[in-house]
């Protein structure tokens, strides 16, 4: 399930932020022009290949960020299993040993009755 796409607004200012971020890093202040030149064509060439390698650096690590949340949901949900799994598992062994501990005192209690043994004292 990819994320929410931003509001049109929202995009219109990542862009404008990302541009700017871009012609920082160019070495480009606020107010310098880009794209009226052969210079300023290839500063402008390069703000866009730097906005461009930003943005794709950004989705990058969305889609990374959201493989590791997908891996820790799949292992928690692992673990959930493998719980309930155990917990069965303690369940048919914790009902097997009483129902062997039920036939050992009939099997006792018929002794007694035919006499060849005594009856356990009670603790």
């Amino acid at each position: 399930m990819p994320p929410a796409l931003p509001s049109p607004r929202d995009s219109i200012a990542i862009v404008e932020s990302v541009h700017l971020l871009a012609r920082r890093l160019v070495g480009l202040s606020k107010g310098d022009r880009q794209g009226k030149t052969r210079k300023g064509k290839i500063i402008g060439g390069v703000v866009g290949g730097v906005c461009a390698i930003i943005i794709a650096v950004w989705i990058y690590m969305c889609v990374t960020q959201r493989k590791k949340q997908n891996a820790r949901e799949l292992a928690s949900r692992q673990s959930i299993e493998d719980d309930n799994i155990r917990r069965e598992k303690a369940k048919k062994q914790l009902q097997k040993l009483e129902e062997e501990q039920a036939e050992k005192e009939r099997m006792h209690e018929e002794r007694v009755e035919r006499g060849q043994t005594e009856k356990k004292p009670v603790e």
